[in-house]
Parts: C-alpha cells; structure tokens; sequence
C-alpha cells in the first residue's frame, strides 16, 4: 500500500541531492560552493529536462524566503558596532563613494541598454554590493587573512552590508507605495532610523540581560530555540511596522552579536543557516532561464566589465581619499570586484514587489557567477597593477599620495572641543530623531485613540498627559542632562571666549526640547491654549518625577553600555587602537610535525 507523500518533500529531497553532489565537485574543483547551488538550481529547473524537475516552485520559495531570514540573521551575528567603531573612517568613506559610485553606473548603464527607470534603480542597488562570502573564501584559498589590507576590505563589507540593509527598506517602501498610501523618501529614512534606535536600544538593553540571568538554563538545544524564537520573532514585528522580513533578521542578528552568548549562538545557529541559505541559492539558480542569458549576452558582459572596472575604481579612490597608501588602496579595490548574495536578494525583492522585468534576476546571477569565477585572479593581479603604477606615475604624485596617506594617519583627534561638539551632536541627533518619533505617533495613533475613545475635552486631556510622559525622560536628556561635564567645566574655566558658546549650545538643546513639545500640543489645542497647558504640565511633570526621571535614565544609560561591552569583556583582552588588524587563524598540525605536543610558547611559533 502506498502513502502520499507530499511535493514539498520530494521537491526538497531533489535539490538537497542534487546540492550536495554538485557542491562537492565544486569543492573538489577549488571553486565557491555558492556556485555549485546555482548550478543544482538550474538543473533541478524546468529550464532543463534531463533531471527530474521541481513540482511545486511555490514552496520552494517559501523555503527560500526563510533563507534570505537566516541569511540576513547570520549577516547580523557578524556585525558588530564595536567592529564597526574600530574599522574607523577608512571603511565608511570607502564604502559611501563604492555604493554612490555603483549605483549611478548601474542607473546610467541600465538607461544607456533602453531599461526603465525601476529596473535601473535595482540594477544600481545590485551592483554596489561586494559579496562577503566570496571574498572570505578567496582569501582563505590564497592564505592572505593576515595581511593589513584584508582588514580594510572586511571593514568596508560590513559597512556595505548595512547600507545593502537600508537599501532594501528604502526600496520596499518606495515601490510599495505605488500601489498603497505613499510615503516620501525623507519620511521613509526618518521612520526607519526611529524604528531602528527604539529596536537597538531596546534589545541591547534587555536581551544580552535577559540571556544571562538565563544562562545557566541555556543548553545548545535550549539556545538554538531561543535564538530562532527571537529572530523569527523580530521578523514579524519588522513587518508589522512595514519593514522588510530581512531588516527583522539583521537587527536581531545584530543585536545578539552583543551579547555573550554570540559565539555559542553562532554555533548553534549555523547548520540552520547552512541548510536554508543552501535552499535560497538554489532557488536562485531555477530562475537561470538560457534563452534570456542567449538574448541578453551583450547586457551580461558590459554589465560584467562595469562590476569589475567600477569596483575597482571606486574602492581605489575611496581608500585613497580616505588616507591609506597606494598599495592598499589598489589590493583593496582589486579584491572587491564582483557582486554576489546581496545582489540576488535585491534582484529577489524586486520580482516579489513585481515592479521589475522578468529578465533582470538572470542577469544578475550571470554577472555574479562571471565576477566570482574571476575574483582569485583579480585579487592576485593586484600585485602587477601596483607594480605597473609604480613605473608609470610621476615621481610628485606618488609623494603627494604618501603625504597625504601619513598626513592622515597622524591627524590629532585630541581635542576638549572636538570632544564636547562630537558628544553633543550624537547625542542631540538621536534624541531627536526618538522624539520626532514621539511626536510622529502621537499625531498619528494616540491622539486620535484618544480622542474616539474619551471625547474631545478628555480625550486631548488625556492624549496630552500621556504623550508629556512619554517624552518627559527624553525631554530631560535632551534639555537638562549634563554631556561631558568635566570637559564643559575645563572650557568654561579655561577662557571667557569660550563661554558664550557653551551658553548658545544649552540654549539650543532647551529650544529643541520645546520644539518638540509643541509640535504636539499645537496640533492637539490652538496654539496659545496649548502652549500654557503643555508648559504647565511638563513643569509639573519634571518636578514631581525629575529624581525618578534622573535615575531611571542613569540606570538605562548604564546597563546599555554594560550590555554593549559584555562581549568584549567575556571573550577578549582589552587591547590597544594600534591591534584593530589582528586576525585569529586555525592551523592544522600533523601527528609527524617537530611541534606536536609542545606548547605555543615552547615551539616558538
């Protein structure tokens, strides 16, 4: 008697075999098995009819929806805002003149091939992304983890791994508003750096205390679940907020990269991403149609000359504006020369938004599958480029580069202003983008609560105490909290120059702070009314809670910065700014080696 057995097991069956005998010709070939999924996507395809085919495409792209989540989840278990501080301007400048750069070739090209506008947009979204799998797999075939530049290049992936993230949302929320109430761009980046600091801040201030007080119940089993609960669980409220499921993940990612437990999360974590992140790639490779490669040849190779002489160009030019030497910036530039999983994910976004053509997802996977192929050779061309540089230019502008490369590397960033302006700026910035937040729910959601619920007398009542005591706490940080008081009582002691724009900054943040206050009591009574009602009630309100307002600021202040640097403490030894590029390696030691039972320091390694 025989059983139904259901298409999603059987389609699952297929391209997991399928995966895995290809991906182990593709290993023993020396080649990424990311291409090794896309080609057992192809075959497992409609688009070829020697092999058994899917049945169901539908399921398997659910299955690949979920790997793009873990994709992204593992994305934000590497990232790190401590790596991101230390990868310092170097990482950032490179990769902002990378991304504009790429994505006004892509725009262009795809303009100059008679593509429409959206298609050119993410054409330019998926070619300004280096792929972080590819590179760490060429350099780990070419032994060069230990070289300076490869720290670069690594700061640069992470920085460009969440501007790929900002893409994605910004896209989302551009192309989804053709068809439901638009928001403009500006309001699109403002919701999303509100929602993404009340995330951050709140995750990071009790999740990493949350997991250790529950630490000593936390098995690999127990971890794996509560990890994946978290994740998944941020997915949804992600889209709930109308974010991408992908953002969810990142964040969660993210924020456990600071805990610590990040390490046995990654562990535990990493079969599961193996296994969808497989399923992913090979959904990929069943949308390769030839007869749109056959058509579209041309756009593959102009496209394909564009990734490599674009990226080549703008991570030279990006390393060198921001002060690192010649040879650097030209191994660097070298080394970022392809595109890879982010450009399959934007080019997946834009099919699942239906806004672009069917052909540019084929494309896109021929352009990375070209450019990985060619990535161990242009990493090692790099060598004969800088050789070749060095002959031809001019003698006076290899001594302007290394005047401006040591120039920067020397800079003094010591300074009490610099300091005191560099505090008061980040600090003012964020809690103005979480009031504008405040004020952007209120108008929205509260007030109008409010008001159905309560009628218009007590509902403006209410709906005006309860948003005062929603931003009292903020209100007090951004107006009465002191920043950097040892600083501000050395310039205020040090010259009377100095004081009258130290007076002109706390002026400022209580006008902000008012700014904000009224922006929501304008628009819940006329302007008057409201100004005295609202001062009242904030004057009362910071009187009779200012102490519990102060503590309670203090603590979470506190506990947040405990949370970030909990990893950092738990895992490594503080070391100084001059030790960023450290790189840890695993090496093999064979029974016959002159070294094996000897310790480290006996072995002089």
């Amino acid at each position: 008697m025989s059983t139904h057995l259901a298409p999603l097991i059987s389609d699952l069956a297929l391209i997991l075999i399928l995966a895995a005998g290809i991906t182990l010709i593709f290993k023993w070939l020396k080649q990424p098995v990311v291409l090794g999924y896309i080609v057992a996507g192809f075959l497992a395809s409609h688009h070829f009819s020697l092999l058994p085919t899917v049945s169901d495409a539908s399921d398997i792209n659910i299955w690949a929806e979920i790997g793009i989540i873990f994709l992204l989840f593992g994305l934000g278990l590497e990232f790190s805002f401590k790596k991101l501080m230390n990868v310092g301007g170097s990482a950032l400048i490179t990769a902002l003149v990378i991304v504009t750069g790429m994505m006004i070739c892509g725009f262009s090209t795809g303009r100059l091939l008679g593509w429409d506008t959206t298609d050119s947009v993410f054409l330019g979204g998926m070619l300004s992304m280096s792929s972080t799998t590819i590179i760490i797999k060429a350099f780990n075939d070419l032994g060069l983890q230990k070289r300076k530049f490869t720290g670069l290049v690594f700061g640069v992936l992470i920085v460009e791994d969440l501007f790929a993230v900002v893409l994605m949302v910004l896209l989302s929320s551009l192309y989804l508003g053709q068809n439901s109430e638009t928001l403009s761009a500006g309001e699109s980046i403002f919701k999303l750096i509100f929602f993404l600091l009340v995330w951050f801040g709140a995750g990071i201030y009790l999740i990493p205390t949350a997991l250790a007080r529950a630490r000593k119940y936390l098995s690999r089993e127990t971890l794996l679940i509560v990890a994946l609960g978290l994740c998944l669980g941020m997915v949804v409220l992600a889209n709930y907020a109308g974010f991408s499921s992908a953002l969810g993940a990142f964040i969660m990612g993210s924020i456990l990269a600071e805990t610590i437990e990040a390490k046995a999360i990654t562990q535990v974590t990493q079969s599961v991403r193996d296994l969808f992140g497989a399923v992913f790639f090979v959904s990929v490779g069943m949308l390769v149609d030839p007869t749109i490669l056959a058509e579209y040849w041309l756009p593959v190779l102009i496209i394909t000359l564009i990734v490599i002489v674009g990226q080549i160009t703008f991570a030279a030019t990006g390393m060198l504006i921001s002060g690192q030497s010649l040879r650097h910036a030209i191994q660097s530039g070298f080394s970022l020369a392809q595109i890879g999983e982010f450009a399959f994910i934007i080019a997946t976004l834009g099919l699942t938004l239906g806004v672009t053509s069917t052909f540019l997802y084929p494309i896109a996977v021929a352009v990375s599958v070209i450019t990985t192929f060619t990535t161990p050779f242009m990493i090692r061309l790099s060598d004969p480029a800088i050789r070749f540089l060095d002959r031809r230019l001019p003698q006076r502008v290899k001594l302007v580069l290394e005047q401006y490369s040591t120039g920067s590397s020397t800079v003094n960033t010591h300074s009490a202003w610099r300091t005191l302006l560099s505090s008061y700026v980040q600090r003012t910035l964020i809690l103005c983008v979480l009031l504008g937040g405040v004020v952007w729910l209120s108008i929205q959601y509260i007030v109008p609560f409010c008001m159905e619920a309560a009628g218009p007398s007590w509902g403006r009542l209410v709906s005006t105490t309860a948003v005062l005591m929603v931003m009292a706490p903020l209100i007090w940080a951004l107006a009465v909290r002191r920043i950097q008081s040892k600083i501000f009582i050395r310039l205020w002691t040090d010259s009377h120059f100095n004081r009258g724009f130290l007076i002109s900054l706390i002026l400022l943040r209580i006008f902000l702070a008012g700014v904000f206050v009224m922006a929501v009591l304008v628009h819940i009574y006329a302007f008057r009314k409201g100004a005295l009602i609202g001062v009242g009630l904030l004057t009362l309100i910071l009187l009779v809670f200012s102490r519990r307002i102060q503590r309670g600021w203090s603590h979470f202040e506190s506990q947040f910065v405990r949370n970030l640097s909990a990893n950092a403490h738990g895992s490594i030894v503080r070391v100084n700014s001059e030790a960023k590029n450290l790189h840890m390696t695993r090496l093999t030691v064979s029974p016959e080696s002159p070294v094996t039972g000897r310790t480290i320091g006996d072995a002089r390694l």
